[in-house]
C-alpha cells in the first residue's frame, strides 16, 4: 500500500462470540487493507482519530506488517 494514495478510513463493527468488535480499514485504490481490530472501543477511536489527524494533514499512514490483511474492496464490485 502506498500511504499517501489511501482514499478513506473505514471502521467495520460486528459482534463475534458476544463481544462487540472494531476494525479500522484503510481503502486504498480498490483494495482495502485492514488496519487493526480492536475490543476496547476508546482503544479504537484514539487510533482512528489519529489516522484520520494524519490524513487530513497528508502525513503516511503506517500499518504494522502484523496486522496487515488484505481484503477485496467491496467498492470495486458497486460499479
Amino acid at each position: 500500500m502506498n500511504p499517501y494514495n489511501a482514499k478513506c478510513l473505514l471502521t467495520k463493527f460486528y459482534y463475534k462470540n458476544d463481544s462487540l468488535h472494531f476494525q479500522i480499514l484503510i481503502q486504498n485504490g480498490d483494495e482495502i487493507e485492514i488496519h487493526g481490530e480492536y475490543l476496547d472501543y476508546d482503544e479504537y477511536k484514539e487510533v482512528f482519530d489519529a489516522l484520520q489527524s494524519k490524513m487530513n494533514e497528508k502525513k503516511p499512514l503506517k500499518i504494522a506488517p502484523q496486522k496487515i490483511k488484505r481484503a477485496e474492496s467491496f467498492f470495486a464490485k458497486m460499479a
